[in-house]
Parts: C-alpha cells; sequence; structure tokens
C-alpha cells in the first residue's frame, strides 16, 4: 500500500486521470489558510475562518473512494 497526496480518478481504462479543479481548490483553500494565520486584518480573517475548513472536508468528501477504506481501521476506537 503507497500513500499518495495524488488526487486520481479511474476513467473506463483504468488509467489515473488528475483532477484538477480540485487541486486548484486546495491550492486557494491553502492560500487562504497562510493568510488568515500570518496577520490579516480582522474582517479578512473572520471571512477567511468562516469557509476555509468546511471547505477542505468538502474537497475530501468528493476525493473519498469507499472501495479503499478497510473497516478495520474504524474498529480501534
Amino acid at each position: 500500500m503507497t500513500l499518495s497526496n495524488d488526487i486520481y480518478i479511474n476513467n473506463a481504462r483504468s488509467e489515473k486521470i488528475r483532477i484538477e479543479w480540485i487541486d486548484g481548490a486546495k491550492g486557494i483553500g491553502i492560500l487562504l489558510m497562510v493568510i488568515g494565520h500570518a496577520g490579516a486584518p480582522d474582517f479578512l480573517r473572520h471571512w477567511i475562518y468562516g469557509f476555509h475548513m468546511p471547505m477542505f472536508f468538502i474537497i475530501a468528501g468528493f476525493v473519498y473512494n469507499k472501495k479503499n477504506g478497510r473497516k478495520e481501521d474504524l474498529s480501534n476506537f
């Protein structure tokens, strides 16, 4: 099993295709997070904090693959 931060989908021929809009959304989210933590003015920081974490959760939901998950991973808790 290999771990990778690359986001792919499989097409009909089982080739991996990169989802570019997800990469862009993650990049924007990371940039906003850095701006928010780097001492941005209060109004900008509150605006960024209002959505940047939910945005990461939504993106993670788009790329979650239930087939690759293992049931025993959650049984340890």
